[in-house]
């Protein structure tokens, strides 16, 4: 049931394009569970450091009778929890629209407009930062996309561009047609 390598061609011509096609479906199994392989790999080395930083903070907070100590262990601990919480988001994200992206087709969607909801929801962690975001772009820019996998790909961009940015700074989104 593990085996699967590809079949030896079919010394009847009849049973040659049944060969082809078991054989084009054990190649694209076997890429598919290389990816899965990978996916959970990748996804296990994401939670690696959240999960490092509650433990510390858990541990620090076991048998400290410093009230600064412990406020700062707690505040350690929601950051940690934080951040394996929104990386957990995003690995869902990521299996639900590789899902997704072979059940539903393309839609003609409006690449500003979806950008600009994807601004709008960044921009408290922005803001707090003192980070100004700035898009610029044409009015409208249509395009074939899937929703779910497009939006996850900016959230993840403007995530990294205010994460990385330093404070009191300015991240430009550009979106331009060519």
């Amino acid at each position: 049931p593990s085996d699967l390598s590809p079949l030896a061609p079919s010394p009847y011509r009849e049973l040659s394009p049944l060969v082809n096609s078991v054989n084009r479906l054990m190649e694209r199994l076997t890429e598919r569970l290389d990816r899965e392989q990978e996916f959970l790999a990748d996804a296990a080395h994401e939670l690696k450091t959240p999960l490092a930083v509650v433990q510390i903070n858990a541990d620090s907070l076991v048998g400290s009778q410093d009230p600064q100590r412990i406020q700062e262990a707690a505040t350690g601990l929601q950051h940690g929890v934080q951040r394996a919480t929104h990386t957990v988001h995003q690995l869902l994200a990521l299996a639900r629209s590789s899902v997704d992206r072979e059940q539903a087709e393309l839609q003609n969607m409006d690449l500003v407009e979806l950008v600009r909801d994807r601004l709008a929801l960044a921009a408290h962690v922005a803001w707090q930062r003192g980070i100004e975001i700035e898009l610029v772009s044409p009015e409208t820019c249509m395009l074939p996309l899937h929703r779910e996998s497009m939006a996850s790909l900016i959230d993840n961009l403007i995530c990294n561009a205010v994460k990385y940015s330093p404070d009191r700074t300015r991240v430009v989104v550009t979106v331009a047609t060519d």
